[in-house]
């Protein structure tokens, strides 16, 4: 089943990122492995479930939709938005639900319409090649299912023993043969096969091909792509006067495009030797008591700045003064941990910085990919984007100070401490402040608006295919 066009199902911005989401859904029984329970809501009622899912619930030119397409989908967003743990409430869940009930009927009718459509311009009529794709999609991503499988299924067995082995099974062998088991039992819980998928994989592709075809002269003027830029400068502009706006959006790729940037902010990547964790847990414990502490304190200023009794000021003074040698004991704590901790690591520190010395980037990303454990820099693609250094960058003190203090492109600092272990740091470049030239920014900006315009331009043709079908919809039958 795909699910493409206006939908109360899919509702991400672009055309682009719709696609995404309707292979994710249609690849929903490939994850089930990853997610035990997805299907639960077909229980829900105590009813002949065979009988009730051959109901016809709707009909589109003659062609019934049943109610078993409809509850597939149902089910799923039962078990979302009631036992997935998002965050909202059961009860807000089942209200979201009630409202999408009609939504999910006009969704299936529509998909039905496209379908009929694509078939009638022999858009189903399938070659071997692509027979070939689609088989090759669903191995792929069967392969990738079990892949994340056998890592849940690790982490949840570490330091266990694994009692239930075949005689002569390595480690590796049982974790692949139980992954396999629990997809090929979610798949038949759920009453599919690989063929099932490959045929659904099919329809997809020919479909979403149906939809790119249809829609492949629409493309935005470069007379909207010029002005939306004007409009993104002079927005950004403004914005990016407090530079945690300019930090947040550039951290989180919020804007169609970045078309402004604030002075004074450059990117770098680093490698990190970390504390060990009971290590962290102590100094990540002692800072905290620091800053308590010194909230304590804040406190009690503000409180002797608004005394107007000289003995509530003598009281005052005295409570501050104590505070100060908690703080400045706490602070001693500190340190210590924190000098115990760089001690332990030290020699691997000296050494990894020792191995980085003059390297280029594709060096220093072998050296962080083999020896840094900071997950945001797990693989060679974000280690090249790098972090955000500048005014708000929200990274400790000691990194961010370091970072900017790196002169330019390739420079290599020392060990930089921080709560969490020593990093080097290598600057990639400083970004370059003001207007970002329309030339660096067009293709996206072009995109994003032609994506949009294929956005409404496919609901009103969908909208308008469903308007001349003969349809008819039993929404009582839907409970």
């Amino acid at each position: 089943m795909i699910y493409v066009g206006k939908s109360f199902i899919i509702h991400e911005n672009t055309a682009h990122e719709r696609k995404k989401s309707m292979k994710k859904i249609f690849a929903l029984i490939l994850t089930l492995a990853l997610a035990a329970g997805i299907a639960a809501g077909c229980d829900m009622v105590e009813v002949d479930e065979e009988a009730d899912g051959k109901r016809v619930v709707a009909t589109v030119n003659g062609v019934d939709i049943v109610k078993s397409k409809y509850t597939e989908i149902y089910d799923y967003y039962y078990s979302y938005y009631t036992e997935q743990g998002y965050d909202f409430t059961t009860e807000d869940g089942l209200a979201s639900l009630e409202e999408m009930k009609t939504g999910i009927l006009d969704d299936l009718i529509s998909q039905e319409v496209i379908r009929q459509l694509a078939e009638d311009e022999g858009y189903l009529e399938y070659t071997d090649e692509d027979r070939a794709t689609a088989t090759k999609e669903i191995a792929d991503e069967k392969d990738e299912s079990i892949a994340s499988t056998i890592t849940s299924l690790k982490s949840a067995m570490e330091d266990q023993e694994l009692t239930d082995k075949k005689d002569g099974e390595t480690d590796e062998e049982y974790y692949l043969r139980v992954a396999t088991e629990q997809y090929e039992q979610n798949l038949a819980d759920n009453d599919y096969t690989d063929e099932k998928l490959i045929e659904e994989r099919l329809e997809y592709n020919a479909l979403a091909k149906f939809q790119d075809d249809k829609l492949a002269t629409v493309k935005a003027l470069d007379a909207d792509v010029i002005a939306k830029y004007d409009e993104l400068v002079k927005a950004q502009t403004e914005s990016y006067a407090t530079k945690s706006a300019f930090v947040t959006a550039y951290n989180d790729a919020s804007e169609i495009a970045l078309c402004y940037y604030p002075e004074g902010y450059s990117l770098v990547q680093h490698i990190l030797i970390p504390f060990s964790d009971d290590d962290q847990t102590t100094i990540s414990e002692l800072s905290t008591n620091v800053d308590d502490l010194q909230t304590e304190l804040d406190d009690l200023n503000t409180d002797l700045e608004a005394a107007t009794d000289t003995d509530a000021k003598a009281e005052l003074q005295t409570s501050i003064t104590a505070k100060q040698a908690e703080i400045d004991a706490a602070n001693a704590e500190l340190t210590a941990a924190e000098t115990t901790a760089k001690a332990a690591i030290q020699e691997e520190a000296d050494a990894v910085l020792a191995s980085v010395q003059g390297v280029d980037e594709d060096g220093f990303i072998a050296v962080m990919l083999e020896k840094s454990t900071d997950t945001g820099m797990a693989d060679e693609e974000t280690a090249k984007k790098g972090y955000l250094v500048g005014e708000g960058d929200g990274m400790e003190t000691s990194f961010s100070t370091a970072a900017q203090a790196l002169e330019k492109t390739g420079d290599i600092s020392g060990l930089v401490a921080t709560s969490y272990g020593y990093h080097i740091i290598r600057k990639i470049k400083d970004l370059p402040s003001g207007k970002v030239a329309y030339a660096d920014v067009k293709t996206a900006i072009y995109d994003s608006l032609t994506s949009d315009l294929k956005d409404t331009q496919w609901t009103t043709m969908t909208e308008n295919w469903v308007a001349a079908a003969k349809v008819k919809k039993y929404t009582s039958r839907l409970d």
